[in-house]
């Protein structure tokens, strides 16, 4: 994929899979850019129905008005991009891993962590409400 920057990204691996898009770790090919991640849309299947392309349209103006003022506890945005195939969404990687992974492994979260991650989500959701954003996906998927 070339950015628009001029560079080209290439696709890594798969991170995860949705019924709506598929997310990748993705960098330049000699490994000389930080990785970022790209979530993939495939255009057909968004231009299909009205509430699919504003659904995707959200998300971008959503994370593309973020990035004007970012906030330490929210992924960035890096770049939106079109092809004859695909919508792309580029963001900063977070590595770790996401909540529902590390319930799953470590179960119930000590009191001490749990205070920790809730204020986090909360000063996050904070920012995000603070540009009139509803973040509606809110599950331990979504939390990095």
């Amino acid at each position: 994929m070339s950015h628009d920057d001029g560079h080209t990204l290439f696709l890594h691996g798969l991170i995860s899979s949705g019924d709506f898009s598929s997310v990748f770790l993705a960098g330049k090919a000699d490994g000389s850019s930080v990785p970022v991640v790209i979530k993939c849309f495939t255009r057909s299947l968004v231009t299909q129905n009205a509430d699919s392309l504003t659904r995707v349209w959200r998300e971008q103006h959503s994370l593309a008005s973020l990035a004007v003022k970012p906030h330490p506890f929210v992924v960035r945005h890096l770049f939106s991009h079109v092809d004859d195939t695909f919508l792309f969404l580029g963001m900063e990687n977070v590595g770790g891993g996401d909540m529902f992974t590390l319930l799953q492994r470590m179960g119930p979260l000590p009191p001490e962590f749990a205070k920790v991650y809730t204020a986090e989500m909360v000063l996050a959701l904070g920012h995000v409400h603070s540009f009139d954003i509803i973040y509606r996906d809110l599950k331990p998927e979504n939390v990095l």
